[in-house]
């Protein structure tokens, strides 16, 4: 039926430039699994689902070469790099799997306020401690090495290097957050806070495994003393495998370990609630362990503020589409070549809509198509790792409300040869009455030698 996996790894491969939508390495790597096992997308029936789930990834980066770089010649071999080697090594793991998971399912799951627990000296070495307000450091400012933003890491107000350090640390940090200068106070803002403070914690144990939902972006040494303290409460019930899922039912930032907390990093400056979060964390799933353990009942904690009806959008939807009078929805605007080779790349850009007209879930933008006796038949879609569908505006008078989209495919070195084309499907909007509607358009056909 299908397999998931915990690879602690940032999706970050595709960089702060790409302006395409992507599951990254992990997407990747999951793709990479289903068409091994022979699953098709448009197909209806039984499909394998290969989940690519994400565990304490906090501080690690799949760019292996340091900064941006990720080994590859650009973001998309980048990304095919870091994500062939997960779905290799799961595959390794799949094939010699032997150990079934034995046992029942069980969970418990609580809100805790985050920004005001009370951690025990059992969790903090010593002495009680609190949480705090949230807020970020002038680090978070500054990202990571696979996302860098402005200024520097390691920014503390123990070492403090710059008058702005000196002016934060001096006005607005709080011995609550202790080394951090702080650079902005998520927990007071009004009328809301802009880091959700009541937030939910959920362990879950499947047999003899045990999953550790947290929303945080735990770090490598923060998920190990996690995992230990859960293992530590649920040994004696057979549990032997205790995993972090990260970025869980909620998102509230990083968490690092004191340690790490100390140096401001940029883990450690996006620590919304202080240097005792992991305790804090360790705390409460040694009180959901020790419950599920036990079998007793667990308080269900405050309850988060629904702000459903308090969104805004500050982009406008389409008003319309146009197009030059000559020319319909789905014409060609750049055509394809009347042959390729193996290896190259088609490109051909197509008069269209805008996309949010129809986001065509469980469908497609892009039809690639392989002429077989008298019928046309799909060879790869949007989603296919070979193909690309960039949107564009393209601007044509008087309305400026024209667009175009251009279709790539980059052919296979095993595609087999024939006649081909590319086929662009979409949607466009009415000036007039304000419908949506449908559109398709054809390349010219080509051969591939």
């Amino acid at each position: 039926m299908g397999l998931i996996n915990w690879f602690a790894v940032h999706t970050t491969s595709m960089g702060m430039e790409n302006r395409l939508i992507s599951g990254d390495n992990k997407g990747y790597a999951s793709y990479l699994f289903e068409k091994a096992k022979g699953t098709r997308y448009n197909a209806t029936g039984d499909t394998f689902v290969a989940a690519f789930a994400q565990s304490n990834e906090g501080d690690v980066t799949p760019n292996i070469l340091g900064g941006t770089e990720g080994g590859g010649r650009d973001d998309f071999e980048s990304t095919a790099l870091s994500g062939r080697k997960q779905y290799e090594h799961a595959a390794s793991l799949y094939a010699s799997a032997t150990t079934p998971l034995t046992g029942g399912v069980d969970y418990r799951h609580l809100y805790v306020k985050l920004d005001e627990v009370t951690v025990s000296p059992a969790f903090t070495g010593g002495t009680e401690k609190r949480t705090c307000p949230a807020a970020i450091g002038i680090s978070m400012l500054a990202g990571a090495e696979d996302g860098p933003g402005v200024g520097h890491e390691g920014a503390t107000c123990g070492a403090m290097h710059d008058l702005w350090s000196a002016f934060t640390c001096t006005t607005t940090t709080t011995p609550c957050q202790a080394e951090k200068p702080i650079v902005l106070e998520m927990g007071s803002m009004k009328p809301f806070p802009w880091s959700p403070e009541v937030l939910p914690l959920q362990l879950v144990t499947v047999g003899n495994l045990a999953l550790v939902a947290v929303p945080f972006e735990l770090t490598t040494m923060a998920g190990r003393r996690l995992r230990e303290t859960v293992r530590a409460q649920l040994a004696p019930m057979g549990v032997t495998e205790v995993v972090i899922a990260g970025l869980a039912n909620a998102y509230s930032g990083y968490v690092a370990t004191r340690e790490e907390y100390a140096r401001q990093e940029y883990e450690g400056a996006s620590t919304h609630f202080g240097p005792w979060t992991l305790a804090a964390l360790q705390q409460e799933f040694d009180t959901l362990a020790r419950s599920l353990r036990e079998g007793s009942f667990v308080l269900p904690g405050p309850e988060p503020r629904d702000l459903c009806h308090q969104q805004s959008r500050l982009r406008p939807g389409v008003l319309f589409d146009d197009k030059p009078l000559w020319v319909r929805f789905g014409d060609t605007y750049v055509d394809a070549l009347p042959a390729y080779a193996r290896g190259e790349t088609v490109r051909v850009t197509f008069w269209s809509g805008h996309p949010k007209n129809n986001p065509r879930t469980q469908g497609t933008f892009l039809r690639v198509q392989r002429h077989e006796g008298l019928v046309w038949k799909d060879v790869a879609y949007d989603w296919d790792w070979e193909t690309k569908y960039t949107w564009r505006r393209g601007y044509c008078l008087p309305t400026l409300a024209c667009s175009h989209a251009i279709l790539e495919w980059a052919i296979p070195p095993d595609a087999a040869p024939g006649t081909y084309r590319l086929v662009h499907e979409g949607d466009w909007k009415s000036g007039w009455d304000g419908r949506v509607r449908p559109f398709r358009g054809t390349s010219r056909s080509f051969t591939v030698e």
